[in-house]
């Protein structure tokens, strides 16, 4: 449940929901095409209370406590302020959200998909431009399509005219062109300004995505460096060509040198979510509904912790609308192969046959695209890894394979155990888009688990200084240090980690008992991740590292087989980590990758595991060999 507490306007962030922008320690709200409205502060404390719950309710007692100090407050009080939001609601153009009273309970903000003030670091409209492909990221990484993220301010003006941005010219060399431009304003650092343009021009790399010089011909990006708030920001606008009003204004944190970075990406990654229809075929004219529900799918995706189910019903509704709007079918495939995951049987089933009615929907608009084929793929079943392989061959042989194929490729290998085939993969993505976070850190992991940690400690320390969620670094850092008995870092990492406290405690108790060769320490540190991982409720791949490192393989290996029932093939890849040797010699881990199938296509496609063709192999592996 989260904490009730004062809300303080001046340090909470700026939100969004739908395309009503937020700004509490301002007072303000606006839209793309509105301008701002300062609010009374009451009224503002009242939409970050509601907003910050998700949908949730909030009773008429937690709003007195975190929005009027406990005091005593009367019913018309609370009344005159939500009717006051109600206005507000419909008075930036159409519906953005409604209130709901819950009688004798309380209220809620319900609509538009808000962000959460709250727990987000990022600001209005701040986006993540690392491509995410769903079947093949973990539920660490919010496992999302790789589509770029953007907010549902994008693409404004098409909701209100049903046209397409951009002009013609873009269809007949299947280019579109972008103009980005970068200014500060008083009390920044000289040359941050010249920085992030380097940083923009650099980050994104596409055959058909052009930056060029600006002009009114084409699409313009731009971003003015200011303060707010005592916070060093950077203000983004997104113009269509000719003299349109901006359809896109993030708001980005600098709070620190190293966040320049992470702000181009933001930037550039919101651009190429708009652009993204335009990016892969001919403009065409779509939909005000189709377009604004394409826009609120991007505004979800772009959260810090998006909702699956709030992102397949946007796209369920673009789809509704447009039925031909391939974007919107292809990355509706996506997302319910992402949701089925873990899903139970006849839930999964259920997904898994809309996936591919979207996919096929899709494919009757543009059959050669590559990304039916990492739809497809996603919506294999969870033991059927022949099916995903030959869906990853036909994605890398369409004739719109990119690097995002690299990417898919490269997980499904680190899923089969082809570790040093999954690394050149992901470099090979990497080479056109440098610094995607994802194959970035798949890089990482994989160079740990080949032993490689020098290589590998090198670019988690890179990660950690570019990133400002750093939380799946760290525990992917931690991991391999274990394993390279690098206790300096295990020391330090170990704290910082984001565990269920008794999953924290246990590996904090375990490192320092490795580090210093307490076989008792390990020995109890071993028997409560025991207790961790026979509770479905505490089950993790902490738990599973935990039981292989504390000389409990068999029990590495039942959790293991927990977990893969409960989310899926993507938690195979911790089965090829170094921690898990001693446990692959099990008569338990053959039983394991037998029962899921994985054995047998091991043994059908003759595409043996690393761990066959390493001295000291498994017993297993001969069996292996034996095709047929």
């Amino acid at each position: 449940m989260r904490d009730i507490c004062r809300i303080d306007l001046a340090t909470t962030p700026p939100f969004r929901i739908g395309a009503l922008c937020v700004e509490p320690a301002l007072r303000q709200v606006s839209t793309a095409e509105t301008d701002s409205e300062t609010l009374e502060p009451r009224v503002m404390l009242v939409l970050v209370a509601l907003a910050r719950t998700r949908g949730t309710i909030v009773s008429r007692d937690q709003l007195i406590e975190q929005c009027w100090d406990s005091r005593v407050v009367g019913d018309d009080s609370i009344n005159r302020v939500i009717s006051r939001l109600r206005k507000l609601a419909t008075a930036h153009g159409e519906a953005l959200f409604s209130i709901e009273t819950i009688s004798k309970v309380g209220y809620r903000l319900v609509g538009s998909n808000p962000d959460d003030p709250a727990e987000s670091e990022a600001s209005v409209g701040a986006v993540t431009a690392a491509s995410k492909l769903p079947a093949t990221v973990t539920r660490s990484l919010r496992a999302r399509p790789f589509v770029i993220a953007a907010t549902a301010a994008l693409a404004i003006i098409a909701v209100l005219t049903g046209i397409s941005l951009w002009p013609a010219s873009a269809a007949n060399d299947g280019v579109v062109e972008l103009a980005i431009t970068t200014s500060a304003g008083p009390g920044t650092a000289p040359g941050v300004a010249q920085a992030l343009r380097d940083e923009m021009g650099s980050v994104y790399g596409s055959e058909r995505l052009r930056i060029v010089d600006g002009s009114q011909q084409v699409a313009r990006l731009s971003a003015r460096i200011g303060n707010m708030g005592g916070e060093q920001i950077v203000f983004g606008e997104l113009r269509p060509p000719g003299d349109g009003p901006a359809i896109w204004k993030p708001r980005i944190p600098l709070r620190d040198a190293g966040a320049i970075k992470g702000a181009a990406l933001q930037l550039m990654g919101g651009a190429v979510c708009v652009l993204q229809p335009e990016l892969t075929r001919a403009p065409v004219n779509r939909s005000p509904v189709a377009v604004s529900a394409w826009a609120s799918y991007c505004d979800e995706n772009s959260t810090d912790n998006p909702n699956n189910i709030r992102q397949i019903e946007t796209l369920r509704m673009a789809v509704k609308a447009e039925p031909r709007f391939f974007d919107a079918q292809s990355t509706l495939a996506l997302m319910l192969g992402v949701e089925a995951q873990g899903q139970p049987g006849p839930l999964a089933d259920a997904m898994r046959a809309e996936g591919l009615r979207a996919s096929n929907a899709a494919a009757l608009i543009d059959p050669r695209q590559s990304r039916i084929h990492q739809a497809r793929a996603n919506l294999t079943a969870e033991t059927d890894f022949t099916g995903f392989a030959a869906e990853v061959r036909l994605a890398l042989s369409a004739r719109s394979s990119g690097w995002e194929n690299s990417q898919l490729q490269g997980h499904f290998l680190f899923s089969v155990g082809k570790l040093n085939e999954a690394l050149a993969a992901h470099r090979q993505a990497l080479a056109v888009v440098p610094g995607n976070p994802i194959d970035t850190l798949e890089c990482a992991r994989l160079l740990a688990a080949t032993g490689r940690y020098a290589e590998a400690r090198q670019v988690f320390e890179q990660q950690a200084q570019a990133e400002n969620d750093r939380s799946l670094i760290d525990w992917q850092w931690l991991i391999a240090a274990i394993a390279a008995h690098d206790w300096d870092n295990a020391g330090r990492l170990v704290g910082k980690v984001a565990l269920v406290d008794q999953g924290k405690e246990a590996m904090a108790k375990l490192v320092t008992g490795m580090a210093a060769s307490n076989a008792n320490m390990v020995q109890d540190a071993g028997q409560r991740f025991e207790e961790l991982a026979a509770n479905p409720a505490t089950l993790s791949g902490a738990s599973v590292y935990g039981l292989a490192y504390s000389g409990r393989p068999a029990a590495a290996v039942n959790a293991a087989g927990r977990l893969f029932e409960a989310k899926g093939r993507i938690t195979l890849r911790l089965l090829y980590t170094p921690a898990f040797a001693p446990a692959r010699q099990t008569p338990e881990f053959a039983a394991f990758v037998t029962r899921i199938g994985l054995a047998d296509y091991w043994r059908k496609s003759g595409n043996l595991p690393d761990f066959c063709l390493s001295p000291g192999a498994p017993a297993l592996c001969a069996t292996l060999r034996r095709r047929g």
